[in-house]
């Protein structure tokens, strides 16, 4: 919000520079900046609209930081014979907490003087006529908005307020009309709505060069309600802005006197009593403070004199430990409100910073968190990009990959779009999309996302963390490449034991004969296969359970002592048929072996161009706990899983 500096040094006559002036803003109260011209850019918090949305109000918040004297205009209407009282009626008191109203007879509406439209221009304000002007000023001047009506056109002499008809139609002085409902209030008069309630003025009752007699109105109205009315018609307004931060009621009657006074001093005219309907005036709310509190909470050290003279100095009154708060300040309703205004105050420059008294604990450390982590790094590291999908898939898309009783799929209640109907069974559906649509640009793609699944069971939710996979390529199927990939991915994660096997059941959307399942040990962690579907290129998908990998990874982080026996190495040299998994042959060694066995790697493989067996070279590495292995042990152990492997699967022993 924009004041003028200059107006302000009238109402503070002993008011530093502006530069100083700013400076004590920011240090005490409000973040303020040097705007155009004379003017000052205030950012007001929403609670203190009603003191500080004004001329008056913020003056006498500068007067008590810097201790100055601050001049008000002081309120006076003269008296006279009109004793003309025009009724006032407030259907709504939930609305309407206050309403105004005060006749005036024989104005004269002509051109405004320049000091008033030097101010007004000054925010942005056009002059209209002297006693347009006045209402606007006095806006600026006191926070209160104020409306005048051309009394003699209003019928039946009174004013009231009340909710709009269904289908009542108003034309605002902005020629604008509205067709109105029962949720918006207006102004009216016997016959018709006259204005829409704390927002703007219509045409029934507005002023003209002929306009003798008028009805002066100031009110108070809720503002949640007058924020809704205004955003429902979009509408806003200076008045309906004010009027949303909630105002205090007391200004309802400040605003009026002032305007009665500028209107008699510019336009001339006889003014009559105010007619003031307060439903339900507000008790004086009266806080307990305690000073040693207020140390404890703000960290300084002040006495209770010190804090009881800086909030008199803002209007407070004092009674001992009893605190009575203004009328003007319905945004102070705790003991904490009262220490802020002490602290605005003291200046937030004095107080000396101090080290929070909290307990230091070391963090825990979530393994959870850190293996996702850990995953993400391995796999850029692998040269994979990490991308960020939506979470929500079509139905087309799920028919294409499998049908809605597949995957289980959850809809939505209300989606944005047909094409984000379902939340997503399966990272797969979106990664194998941006994949593809990427290869646009690239010969080949390597993404992979980590986030959450979504599937039902007996109508209940089903959430799980997954890790998806997906390389694309123009030339060649990359499924081989993906296989090299995840298996260097889940070695330097730490999982152990891998084993590569035949799919136990088959995913619609991959291939069939182009499917493998991943376990660790006995337990299943994902799959990867080649994308159906796909013409003109390629696509290999992986998707892991990474809720099964952290099981996996968390219970082999555990303790265990260096060996203190030697380990013997034989290897096994085979020919099998190409037919043959190499996984299934590293499956059926440690199933064959004794518990002396401690690993089996591949080492060597070779598969000639003519031919159908393959030259496979396994290293089996053997080690007992207690004791020094003998020769006789191991070549035991040798020949029993020879035996089993040629049994098994046929291959010749070389």
């Amino acid at each position: 919000m924009q004041f003028s500096y200059s107006l302000l040094k009238k109402i503070v006559p002993q008011l530093p520079a502006k530069r100083r002036l700013i400076d004590k803003l920011n240090l005490h109260v409000f973040e303020a900046e040097a705007s155009a011209a004379d003017l000052i850019e205030i950012s007001l918090p929403a609670n203190r609209y009603s003191d500080a949305s004004s001329y008056w109000g913020l003056a006498k918040i500068i007067g008590a930081i810097l201790k100055l004297d601050v001049r008000l205009p002081r309120l006076t209407v003269a008296k006279t014979a009109i004793l003309k009282k025009v009724p006032v009626v407030i259907q709504d008191s939930a609305f309407c907490r206050r309403l105004t109203a005060r006749y005036i007879a024989g104005v004269k509406i002509g051109p405004s003087p320049k000091w008033l439209k030097d101010v007004l221009a000054a925010h942005g304000m056009h002059s209209i006529n002297n006693l347009v002007d006045v209402t606007n000023y006095v806006m600026l001047e006191t926070g209160q908005p104020t409306h005048v009506f051309d009394f003699d056109k209003m019928a039946g002499g009174r004013l009231v307020v009340r909710r709009a008809k269904n289908g009542e139609l108003i034309e605002t002085l902005d020629r604008k009309k509205f067709k109105l409902s029962r949720q918006i209030h207006v102004l009216a008069d016997a016959a018709s709505a006259l204005d829409i309630a704390g927002i703007k003025g219509g045409t029934q009752a507005e002023l003209t060069a002929r306009t003798k007699n008028v009805l002066l109105t100031a009110g108070n109205f809720n503002g949640v309600t007058i924020y809704n009315t205004a955003r429902a018609i979009n509408l806003k307004t200076d008045a309906s802005a004010r009027f949303s931060h909630e105002l205090s009621p007391e200004l309802a009657s400040i605003g009026s006197d002032r305007a009665t006074q500028l209107i008699l001093e510019l336009c001339g005219g006889r003014a009559g009593p105010r007619a003031d309907v307060f439903p339900k005036s507000a008790k004086p709310r009266v806080i307990a403070f305690d000073i040693d509190r207020f140390n404890r909470l703000i960290g300084v050290r002040l006495t209770a004199p010190q804090a009881a003279a800086a909030l008199r100095r803002l209007g407070f009154k004092i009674t001992g430990r009893k605190v009575m708060v203004p009328e003007l300040r319905p945004d102070v309703t705790t003991f904490e409100d009262l220490a802020e205004e002490v602290a605005n105050l003291y200046g937030y420059n004095n107080i000396a910073p101090q080290a929070p008294a909290v307990l230091v604990r070391p963090p825990q450390r979530d393994f959870r968190a850190l293996i996702r982590g850990r995953a993400k790094n391995i796999l850029a590291g692998l040269g994979c990009d990490e991308v960020y999908n939506y979470s929500f898939v079509s139905r087309a898309d799920l028919e294409k990959t499998g049908g809605l009783d597949w995957w289980r799929a959850v809809a939505l209640e209300n989606p944005l779009s047909e094409s984000y109907a379902y939340l997503r069974p399966s990272l797969m559906i979106n990664l194998q999309r941006a994949a593809e649509n990427n290869l646009r640009f690239f010969d080949i793609v390597r993404i992979f996302e980590v986030g959450r699944n979504f599937s039902q069971s007996k109508g209940a939710l089903i959430e799980s963390r997954a890790l998806g996979l997906a390389l694309a390529a123009k030339s060649a199927n990359p499924l081989l490449v993906l296989k090299g990939l995840v298996s260097d991915f889940l070695n330097q994660l730490g999982l152990r034991a891998l084993q590569f096997s035949d799919p136990e059941f088959s995913l619609p959307h991959l291939r069939t004969d182009q499917t493998i399942f991943v376990k660790s040990g006995d337990t299943p962690v994902g799959y990867l296969g080649s994308a159906k579907d796909v013409r003109r290129f390629f696509v290999a998908l992986a998707e892991f359970d990474l809720e099964k990998i952290e099981a996996r990874l968390i219970a082999e982080k555990e303790y265990a002592p260096i060996p203190r026996q030697p380990t013997v190495a034989r290897d096994i040299s085979l020919y099998a048929e190409a037919s043959v998994r190499v996984g299934d042959l590293l499956a059926a060694i440690q199933k064959s072996a004794s518990q002396i066995l401690r690993t089996v790697d591949l080492v060597d493989y070779f598969a000639p161009q003519v031919g159908h067996k393959r030259s496979l070279l396994f290293r089996l590495v053997f080690q007992a706990e207690h004791r020094t292995l003998t020769d006789t042990e191991v070549n035991q152990e040798m020949a029993k899983i020879e035996h089993f492997l040629a049994q098994q699967f046929r291959v010749q022993i070389r």
